[in-house]
């Protein structure tokens, strides 16, 4: 009987290796392909790097108006952006519209508003602004002191969002 042969007996080992490596490799392309096929690999899509201003307009006989200003950053196309406002619904300065909105485009308030006409998808750059308000329902007597406003980007491609600033009045 020869000891020294039954330990160095590896005729089994190289099928064994090769079966485990074969799983190894079908289970990574599978991975791959799968998370290719679905879409869980993401979008090269970043989130806008814009800055925003906000300053309170008062106004006696009215809500006051807040005037949101794009200070500077990446241009973002106008139908991208969104304004929203907690507890109460908004509407640009003039009332015109089909307004008031529980979040309303930057588009929006740019063409029912007064100024130069602007067409849907138009970039908001640095200087371009809007004014938004409570609605001047006599009912309502909202204000802006507490409340809180937020420019909301959405992406075009997807149900994608980010919060790109938040203004929070002083009694908010």
């Amino acid at each position: 009987m020869q000891v020294g042969g039954v330990l160095t007996e590896s005729r089994a080992v190289s099928p064994v290796i090769g079966v485990i490596l074969m799983v190894a490799i079908t289970v990574i392309l599978a991975a791959v392909i799968g998370t290719l096929a679905l879409g869980l690999g993401g979008t090269n899509e970043s989130v806008p790097q814009a800055r925003f201003e906000f300053r309170i307009l008062e106004k006696s006989s009215s809500p006051d108006e807040l005037r949101v200003t794009h200070a500077g950053g990446d241009a973002v196309p106008n139908t991208e952006l969104y304004l929203t406002m907690d507890e109460v619904q908004i509407q640009d300065e003039s009332g015109a519209g089909s307004g008031p909105f529980e979040r309303m485009s930057w588009y929006q308030a740019q063409s029912i508003g007064p100024g130069p006409a602007v067409s849907s998808g138009d970039p908001v750059s640095a200087g371009d602004s809007v004014l938004v308000e409570p609605p001047d329902a006599p009912a309502s007597n909202e204000e802006l002191e507490d409340k809180t406003l937020r420019v909301v980007w959405q992406s075009a491609d997807s149900d994608r969002t980010a919060t790109l600033r938040v203004w929070r009045g002083p009694a908010a």
